[in-house]
């Protein structure tokens, strides 16, 4: 991470590279609060030119938006990068990007959702670690917390990434137990199988092992398997060393899906793998999220009693 000297203050700068936000219901209530946030952390933040911008329903053209990445990671007065939310259209930049250049101007890069998209490409492309877990409009704005504040400003002050538990938040789980290690790859489910089979696909890129988050919103319990299944059935699974599932936010069964989990959905399509799956309720939308980082190494263990995450 590029560093400030003692008393300056560092500065992030906000980035809108999906969806608009203008349109989000009571925007600027959110904006306001997130701001707040980081003005009580001493955390100086700048807006780029089109994340409030509005084109349809994207923040802008994609050439806009992939400029106004780029213009944040080559930014020297900028320290970090956050998403301000995601949307559906983050592929749309992805050969447009400079990953040379990013790689020589590495700083953290946020999101989640669509950003997905983002963070699994320009951490296998550029060779920087990006961070799944917080976006400014719903991870600041809305869904902020002690708890969420105190992982974010321990990891920009104090280069301080912590995989503790929210005491408020359920127990994690063990759906299918055992020990791996790899690289983090995932995010959004939905947004994560958009790259498999491209020339963008993490797999094939990485080619080692890896440890897979999935998370997801809306989605009906049969196209979360279907997307599962997808997953399984890719050239590189035998190099998937375990699973994490986060939260599967407002993804209600229909009539016919009768009650099934998404765990149980995971250890019905993994379960021949014979690898470790366990269940993390800080990960995903619509809760305080722990904060992955998305390209580097760790390790997950899971028993009947224990769930374990470490970053190596």
């Amino acid at each position: 991470m590029q560093e400030k000297k003692q008393g300056e203050r560092m500065e992030v700068r906000i980035v809108s590279p999906s969806a608009n936000i203008v349109d989000e219901p009571g925007t600027e209530e959110l904006i306001k609060r997130a701001e707040e946030v980081l003005k009580r952390n001493a955390i100086n933040f700048s807006y780029s030119a089109s994340c409030k911008g509005k084109s349809a329903f994207l923040s802008g053209s994609k050439e806009k938006r992939a400029k106004d990445l780029m213009d944040a990671f080559l930014d020297k007065n900028v320290n970090a990068i956050l998403s301000s939310q995601g949307g559906d259209n983050s592929n749309d930049l992805l050969e447009l990007l400079d990953y040379g250049e990013i790689a020589k101007n590495r700083k953290p890069f946020f999101g989640l959702s669509d950003i997905t998209v983002l963070l699994n490409v320009i951490a296998l492309k550029s060779g920087i670690i990006t961070y799944h877990g917080l976006d400014f409009l719903w991870g600041l704005g809305k869904n902020a917390t002690p708890y969420t504040e105190g992982l974010l400003t321990a990891f920009l002050k104090e280069k301080q990434l912590e995989t503790k538990k929210n005491p408020n938040t359920a127990k994690w789980g063990s759906i299918a137990n055992g020990q791996g290690e790899g690289v983090f790859l995932g995010g959004c489910l939905a947004s994560f199988c958009l790259l498999l089979g491209t020339e963008f696909d993490p797999l094939v890129m990485l080619n080692s092992d890896y440890l897979l988050i999935l998370e997801d919103i809306g989605e009906s319990k049969s196209l979360i398997k279907s997307k599962l299944t997808q997953i399984r059935q890719h050239k590189q699974i035998s190099l998937c060393k375990g699973i994490i599932i986060g939260n599967f936010a407002f993804c209600e069964q229909k009539p016919k899906e009768n009650d099934l989990a998404v765990e149980d959905l995971a250890k019905e399509v993994f379960d021949d793998l014979n690898i470790p799956i366990v269940k993390i309720p800080e990960i995903g939308h619509c809760v305080e999220n722990i904060i992955i980082p998305i390209g580097a190494r760790g390790r997950i263990e899971g028993n009947d009693q224990n769930v374990s995450l470490k970053f190596l």
